[in-house]
């Protein structure tokens, strides 16, 4: 059955929407990529491992109060660089 011209908006829209995603997504992996290293690993450990601010300093031998602050600039840095992309950032970080 063929879409409607409503149902089509909303496809193209989703479509759209969607594309917009992809490029911030890969605006942000650039990024995080960019970061320092011990930065990116901080990072990457409490975002994609779910680690908490604990955890990531018992395993990099680190206080937790470091591991808070590099998290905490980790984020201010991100969104400085990528504040211009769109609305879907505070979705992905």
């Amino acid at each position: 059955m063929p879409l409607s011209p409503d149902e089509l908006q909303c496809d193209e829209n989703f479509s759209e929407e969607l594309l917009e995603y992809k490029d911030l997504q890969q605006a942000v992996n650039r990024e995080i990529n960019d970061l320092p290293e011990r930065m990116r690993e901080i990072y990457r450990l409490s975002r994609y491992e779910n680690l908490s601010a604990g955890e990531i300093a018992q395993r990099l031998h680190i206080s937790e109060q470091t591991v808070k602050n590099t998290i905490s600039a980790t984020l201010r840095k991100l969104r400085l660089k990528l504040s211009h992309l769109s609305s879907w950032l505070i979705f992905i970080l």
